[in-house]
């Protein structure tokens, strides 16, 4: 993600959950994949090593206020206009020259009414972008998900197995085979020492088999785990452009003082965030206008 559609998306500091738990992934992932439309969802479970059985929550501090302040950007005008155009899709790619042309001018009323048409046009390039990323990722994940069903049941049964074997230990015994496992086959060892763990861990009846097993499941499925996490970094990709562009948009109606319809951009692109049809807007102004 660029720094526009990290921050167009509303991608923030917020508690992660990385987990390798019974069926907790495999549940995520496929519903996921199924449901995902694009509307700002961020389940993202990560699939570590099997090693890592247990859940581990790592709260990230809020920023200072002061500190968040100075790291914000001062606009998205002025971050549409920063970007590398080799990031950014061909919507805001276009917009992004109007941009400039209209920080560059004096009589901003005046330079908005020559650009509305480019800008206007942006931002619907923007949809049509998402549209085809979309009618992409609909496609590609009807093939995807046969694929990746197998083999997430197999990472799952391999968790279940590792469960029921390590409940079976003492508590400090479990702290002990977590930080072996953890170094196991970790691609720095030597042949001698990843045998010396396999002892340890071996000693305990179904925990090596079931590590062997969640190993092989997570080679298995990492190929087809990045095709999965690469469409759906897609379809946030396109989404967050959508939004970029309307905020972006927004700003440049408001200092050439067309105040209606720089509220209307942010209303879309809150809708977007939101996952609210922007029809539904339509509708609803509509409604308004009628009382």
């Amino acid at each position: 993600m660029t720094q526009i559609e990290q921050w167009a998306s509303g991608d923030g500091k917020q508690d992660k959950i990385l987990a390798f738990q019974g069926g907790e992934n495999h549940g995520l992932w496929m519903k996921d994949l199924a449901n995902f439309q694009g509307n700002g969802e961020r389940l993202e479970p990560q699939f570590k090593r099997p090693q890592d059985n247990l859940v581990l929550v790592q709260n990230t501090a809020d920023e200072p206020e002061e500190e968040a302040e100075a790291h914000a950007p001062e606009s998205m005008l002025g971050l549409l206009r920063a970007e590398d155009p080799a990031n950014l899709g061909k919507g805001l790619r276009s917009m992004q020259g109007l941009a400039e042309e209209f920080a560059t001018a004096t009589d901003k009323p005046k330079a908005l009414n020559q650009l509305r048409e480019g800008f206007e046009g942006a931002v619907k390039q923007t949809d049509t972008d998402f549209e085809a990323v979309k009618a992409n990722f609909e496609a590609e994940r009807i093939k995807l998900k046969p694929e990746l069903e197998p083999r997430l049941k197999a990472m799952e049964q391999a968790g279940k197995e590792m469960g029921e074997a390590m409940g079976k230990l003492p508590k400090e015994e479990q702290e002990r085979m977590k930080w072996a496992m953890a170094g196991y086959k970790n691609g720095s060892n030597s042949q001698e020492f990843d045998q010396a763990i396999a002892r340890e861990i071996g000693k305990h009846p179904g925990l090596l088999p079931a590590l062997e097993a969640g190993l092989k499941a997570s080679n298995d499925l990492a190929p087809y785990m990045e095709k999965a996490q690469a469409l759906k970094q897609g379809m946030e990709n396109a989404m967050a452009e959508r939004i970029a562009g309307r905020q972006a948009y927004s700003e440049v109606l408001k200092e050439g003082g067309d105040d209606k319809r720089a509220q209307r951009m942010d209303l879309e692109a809150r809708a977007i965030m939101m996952g609210i049809p922007l029809e539904n807007i339509d509708a609803i102004e509509k409604r308004q206008q009628g009382k």
